[in-house]
């Protein structure tokens, strides 16, 4: 009975992988995040914030966050790359992104085929969105106890990596 209701339970889980990951998620604010970047280290989390995509620029704000040092840097996980920063001449990886041997996966679905394409309109894209996704608070900077960097455009930044978009819609 247990065997059964254990490898059922499991079924469910593989079947419907997005509401496997999104269930563990934490709920957090970006101003959150920026207060506090070590208590949500390495955590999977839900964010909602306002994206800026451009060359050399994959960034997660918030404008009403007092004392913060943001923005955060998003990549996203698993094998797709989101070329910010253009690195060769695909946008796979050849094997999903481990960071902190944390290997990361990406919900590939239409709403993130949506909100890919929108963000790849050139020049730039400005998006509100909730994202779930895993981060990594980076180390402390030296100019102030709540700044962490090590990723991103010259390792300014701490890092989500988007394992699934929500929703999305243009600023």
């Amino acid at each position: 009975m247990r065997i059964t209701s254990f490898t059922s339970l499991l079924a469910l889980a593989l079947a419907f992988p997005s509401a496997s990951r999104s269930g563990g998620a934490v709920d957090v604010t970006v101003c959150q995040l920026l207060a506090d970047p070590p208590a949500y280290n390495h955590k999977l989390v839900r964010i909602t914030g306002q994206i800026s995509f451009a060359f050399e620029e994959f960034t997660l704000n918030a404008e009403h966050c007092q004392g913060r040092t943001g923005p955060i840097w998003l990549e996203y996980g698993g094998t797709v790359k989101s070329d910010a920063i253009p690195q060769g001449r695909t946008r796979t990886r050849k094997q999903p992104l481990v960071i902190d041997g944390i290997t990361t996966t990406l919900v590939k679905d239409s709403t993130f085929e949506t909100f890919d394409a929108s963000l790849h309109q050139p020049p730039a894209a400005s998006l509100n969105a909730t994202l779930i996704g895993t981060y990594f608070a980076g180390k402390p900077g030296a100019f102030a106890n709540n700044e962490w960097r090590g990723f991103g455009h010259f390792g300014m930044y701490s890092l989500l990596v988007i394992q699934q978009v929500i929703s999305f819609e243009a600023r």
